[in-house]
């Protein structure tokens, strides 16, 4: 394969964020080209627009108007290396599905366009194998319906069903917000925007636009229009001071309002998102992430909005669990009536392993693991579209039609989990041995269900091995999913099913990850089975 100097083109177009639509439109046009690179300010590369973005993004979201190229071009920017070879950016091409890859220098922490190589130029030169082309038009494929989805006019009974799904999401954030903090509906969304985007002026863009996307969209659309950070002005001084004269609070309120919400984003967020922000913040900002008592707010000294009724501090909700083990405990009791029967009790690894031991041990039952994993969504994988088990049994959530997801992404991620899921069942092996669970009182654990997703996909891999009755036990679970698994299960036990279920660790006091050292620590101390059949 010839060098990636050879198809680096090093005559292309480079724009600042500012520069008019109208403008990049005539530089296209003049230089007969696709696509327009994009610097910052600082000459670093920003992002890119190509003709789909003019034709997609402008005339549908603008209707032609003159704005900033930064309203329009993609941010998502996929580079490499000066140093990468040909295959490499092959890859990325397939990988990402598009068709053009810049090429980038980097020195001194910068990133600066050095050339761009395209699809077209490696046809042309017959440096594509046929299953390379098909699998980089299959991934742009996919990408374009997603473009289309975000960007050009649906439907009415689309739009509809989609505002009603983006209102619940924002609902259930506010919610749990004006518990957090005790600002009533009328001034939560106006104080919590303002903390958010003081917080996404101080980090990276990459890192602000990884927070931004998992914020429901209608929290997330005014604050995609900051312009990128970091922006080091944004002290913890400043921004305390800003919510004392735009607010009106007073020196308490401010901090206590800070902590609170800061300290309630790691709620819906990504614990990795989350230490991302926390990361790149002075020591300053680190005090208002740590844990605090939700169950009380500082009263104000003057109402908020004159004309707005108080909404009352609430207290932490009676659900709460101190920890898995109690959690466990608790459900060890209300499974009783197995105790003496046998029953294999089994751990979805990893957090409700060290639970399903307790639970086996109080019951007298046997302990193994259900392996089991979500399907995340293209570009979201915290997002489960379906999951599968360790034997292929899967299940589809109707996330699948409602986002337009391809068979073939399902298939191809489907395929990945298991071989990873495979591989964890033989590092288990030799602590525990697999048990048959044919014929069995089958009692499955978690510790806590969100969407159901991964427990309806336990409950079929155990119900196509034979299992004589099946038991879901979890101490909190969301409603839906909670009726969502009786058509499935032939008992489901669950203590909590709270209206505001935002996710599961907000139910207990500590919910630290489980690692697979303690996993395989559960696994070996719990009483070996005295007569079992192995799968």
């Amino acid at each position: 394969m010839l060098p990636l100097t050879t198809f680096t083109h090093r005559k292309f177009v480079v724009l600042n964020q500012s520069t008019s639509v109208i403008q990049a439109a005539r530089a296209m046009c003049e230089n007969q080209i696709g696509c327009l690179l994009v610097g910052d300010q600082d000459g670093n590369a920003a992002g890119i627009v190509t003709d789909r973005d003019f034709v997609c993004r402008w005339s549908t979201n603008f209707g032609g108007k003159d704005v900033p190229i930064s309203e329009i071009m993609s941010r998502d920017l996929v580079t490499a290396d000066e140093s990468s070879s040909l295959s490499d950016v092959v890859n990325l091409m397939e990988r990402y599905g598009i068709r053009r890859v810049p090429i980038v220098h980097k020195p001194n922490g910068r990133s600066v366009f050095l050339g761009i190589v395209t699809l077209d130029d490696l046809l042309a030169s017959h440096q594509l194998e046929a299953n390379q082309l098909s699998r980089v038009i299959r991934r742009q494929v996919g990408r374009r319906m997603a473009f289309i989805t975000e960007h050009v006019p649906v439907t009415a009974r689309t739009k509809i069903r989609s505002e009603a799904h983006q209102q619940q999401a924002v609902d259930q954030f506010y919610t749990f917000l004006a518990k957090a903090t005790g600002l009533n509906p009328v001034l939560l969304p106006v104080v919590t925007r303002f903390i958010i985007g003081s917080l996404l002026m101080r980090v990276t863009f990459t890192t602000a636009s990884h927070l931004l996307s998992q914020l429901p969209q209608l929290v997330r659309e005014p604050l995609s229009k900051l312009p990128p950070g970091p922006d080091r002005s944004y002290t913890v001084e400043r921004i305390l001071q800003e919510l004392s004269s735009r607010f009106h609070f007073d020196e308490e309120q401010a901090r206590a309002t800070f902590h609170r919400v800061l300290f309630s984003l790691k709620v819906p967020m990504a614990l990795k998102a989350m230490e991302h922000v926390e990361a790149q913040l002075p020591q300053d900002f680190r005090p208002f992430f740590e844990p605090i008592s939700l169950d009380t707010i500082p009263p104000r000294t003057e109402p908020e909005v004159p004309t707005a009724k108080k909404t009352q501090p609430q207290s932490k909700a009676a659900s709460t669990f101190s920890d898995r083990t109690q959690a466990a405990e608790n459900l060890a009791k209300h499974l009783e009536h197995y105790k003496g029967q046998n029953a294999l009790v089994l751990g979805i690894p990893r957090g409700s392993v060290p639970m399903a031991r307790i639970i086996a041990n109080k019951l007298q039952g046997e302990l193994d693991v259900v392996l089991v994993h979500k399907i995340g969504a293209p570009g979201n994988p915290e997002f489960a579209v379906g999951s599968v088990s360790e034997f292929g049994t899967s299940y589809q959530s109707p996330a699948i039609e409602f986002y337009e997801i391809s068979s073939e992404y399902f298939n191809h991620a489907t395929q990945e989990e298991i071989t990873k899921l495979q591989k964890r069942r033989k590092a288990y092996s030799p602590i525990r041995p697999p048990i048959d669970p044919k014929n069995r009182v089958v009692i499955i654990v978690d510790d806590g269900i969100a969407t159901g997703a991964t427990m309806l996909a336990a409950i079929r891999a155990i119900r196509s091995q034979g299992a004589k009755k099946i038991v879901v036990a979890a101490p909190v679970a969301a409603p839906s999913a909670a009726e969502s698994l009786t058509n499935e299960a032939d008992e489901v036990v669950v203590l909590e099913t709270p209206e505001d279920f935002f996710s599961i660790s907000q139910f207990y006091d500590d919910f630290p990850q489980v690692s697979d050292e303690e996993v395989l620590h559960a696994l070996s101390a719990a009483e070996k089975p005295k007569s079992s059949q192995v799968a």
